[in-house]
This record gives structure tokens, C-alpha cells and sequence, in this order.
């Protein structure tokens, strides 16, 4: 799991500025936690347990999901977060597609939705058709290969988060 700023890209595959510190584990980094300038990504639980005390933050202020989490406790918060991050513990764990489609639908989360963990190249177009607005992949991966990840097809038969119509819907619109 990243725990410092790793390169990260948009879901257009641009390289963008990562400003956040993922904290893992709140005790281990009291000192990142404790810095109040600083962009901090922190355990839902963590979350849940310090709320008032991280809304005095004056960085911004992001969750991460693990794939055992429920989004749905965010819903009482999510307006005041800026980042939500989903952890992918490995490749083949896809529950975090999940987590990021009721985070956009069911929570309307308009903000930055990353995807951090083991995030590889062929996951990414789905990954981005469930809503994720941004990409931290891991440090072994190539940067410059995994972005064409995000263009696999031209086009879907099925509705998404990003759009919701099938491909008939679509096709009969224009």
C-alpha cells in the first residue's frame, strides 16, 4: 500500500500532482498526523473514531477504503471530504469496483475517487467506467505503459457511472 506520494495520473492518463500522504497506520505516523498543513488520507475507521478532530485539519482531508469497509458509512461525511481512495489489496480483488460505484451513486461523491493498492494496467478502463477520477499505481509499475490502460475499447454495450445508458440508449440519442 503507497504511504508517501507516488506518481499518479488523471483518468485521461496525465500525470498530475500528488499532494496527499496516505497514513496506514495513525499511531506508527502521529507526526503526519499531527501536521496540520498536510493533505492526509486516513483509515475509514480512524476516520470514524476522529472526525471533529480531523474537520480542525487545515490540509484537506481524504478516506481510504479497505475492500471489508462500507462506503455507506461515509454517507453522514462525504460532503466534507475531498479525496476518497479505494485500496486494492491485490489484482484479482475486484470489491473495491464496488466500493467506487455506491461511493458515486448511492453517496453522490463528486470529488477525487484514486484507486491505490495493486492497480494494474488492465484493470484501468473498467476502473474508470465505475468512476474512479484518478490512478495510484504501484511503485514497481511502468507510469508511462499502465495509462493505456484507460483506452481498451472505443465503446461499451453497457451503461456505467460515467454513462449510465446502454449502447442502444446511446446509439437511438444521436
Amino acid at each position: 500500500m503507497p504511504t508517501l506520494r507516488e506518481p499518479t495520473f488523471d483518468s485521461q492518463g496525465e500525470r498530475i500532482d500528488n499532494t496527499w500522504l496516505i497514513v496506514r497506520d495513525p499511531a506508527a505516523q502521529a507526526a503526519d498526523v499531527e501536521d496540520v498543513t498536510q493533505d492526509l488520507v486516513v483509515p475509514l475507521s480512524y476516520w470514524q473514531a476522529n472526525t471533529s478532530t480531523l474537520l480542525s485539519h487545515t490540509g484537506r482531508i481524504g478516506v481510504w477504503l479497505s475492500p471489508d469497509d462500507d462506503p455507506l458509512a461515509l454517507a453522514a461525511s462525504i460532503a466534507k471530504l475531498a479525496l476518497v481512495a479505494v485500496y486494492f489489496p491485490a489484482f484479482n480483488d475486484g470489491r473495491g469496483l464496488s466500493s467506487a460505484v455506491l461511493v458515486r451513486t448511492r453517496l453522490k461523491f463528486t470529488g477525487d475517487l484514486r484507486a491505490i493498492g495493486d492497480v494494474r494496467q488492465d484493470q484501468l478502463s473498467y476502473m474508470r467506467r465505475c468512476g474512479f477520477s484518478s490512478f495510484t499505481p504501484p511503485a514497481d509499475a511502468n507510469i508511462d505503459e499502465i495509462s493505456k490502460g484507460l483506452v481498451v475499447m472505443s465503446d461499451y454495450y453497457q451503461g456505467s457511472v460515467t454513462d449510465p445508458a446502454p449502447l442502444f440508449r446511446r446509439r437511438a440519442r444521436s
